[in-house]
């Protein structure tokens, strides 16, 4: 397996990776209608973007010629955390999950940051999303203080800031 930057040729797998990897992590948690209904290329608009303005990056995880996992990260998207880092979204594929490619793609993402002058990282995990939250704070997260809610099909979702700091 090994890490590269995604070009517009992977925009079709990576949004495919998305849309499997939220029907999966998130069943019982985003109404159910929502998820069944999520096409598999809702996110290449989302990551044509991301490669064109050139400001975050996107990073796949390849294994052959499969994509399993892909990560943005890049400078906080918040005026509130201008000096931060952010991971803006990491997701793998349901049958790659718990065999390290978040493991290594988030790695590769917070290595990329500090290299690049950010000792502060923050990244949005849905409260109820209790796997992710572990996998996160296993590598060094923790819940920040912060909240945010968001709406989807009339259900309202909390989400937590988890913070990293680079450690002196």
């Amino acid at each position: 397996m090994f890490l590269r930057h995604a070009t517009y040729d992977d925009l079709e797998a990576v949004s495919g990776i998305y849309a499997k990897s939220w029907k999966h992590a998130y069943r019982g948690i985003v109404p159910q209608a929502y998820l069944d209904r999520l096409p598999e290329d809702f996110w290449i608009p989302f990551f044509s973007q991301r490669l064109d303005e050139g400001v975050y990056s996107v990073i796949v995880a390849q294994q052959d010629n499969t994509l399993l996992g892909c990560i943005v990260y890049g400078p906080s998207r918040e005026e509130s955390h201008a000096d931060w880092g952010e991971i803006c979204s990491i997701y793998v594929l349901p049958s790659w999950m718990g065999k390290g490619v978040g493991h290594l793609l988030l790695q590769y993402a917070l290595q990329k940051l500090q290299r690049i002058g950010f000792t502060q990282v923050f990244l949005w995990v849905l409260e109820e999303n209790t796997p992710s939250r572990r996998f996160y704070e296993r590598h060094g997260f923790s819940f920040g203080g912060d909240r945010a809610q968001l709406t989807i099909e009339g259900v309202l979702l909390s989400e937590l800031r988890y913070v990293w700091r680079k450690s002196t």
